[in-house]
């Protein structure tokens, strides 16, 4: 399972947000361990950061402020 994950500034350049990673089945690989890392830590966006909402990130705070600081890179790009 050598997936590669994106940059942060290919995933930057691209204009998107960092893919989910395939959530289903990381969350069905991953629901017996009681700490399961974040979608933004496992898109190697930040380094660590444990996921407690089990992957519902539209109620995520973090998510929230991330993809909010994610456009506004974008927009801060030229």
């Amino acid at each position: 399972m050598s997936e590669k994950h994106p940059t942060e500034r290919e995933t930057r350049n691209s204009g998107t947000t960092p893919d989910r990673v395939n959530i289903e089945s990381q969350s069905s690989q991953l629901s017996g361990l009681k700490e399961i890392p974040c979608v933004w830590m496992t898109a190697k966006v930040v380094n660590f950061k444990l996921c407690r909402q089990g992957y519902d990130c539209l109620n995520c705070t973090f998510d929230k402020a991330m993809r909010e600081a994610w456009s506004q890179l974008q927009q801060d790009d030229p």
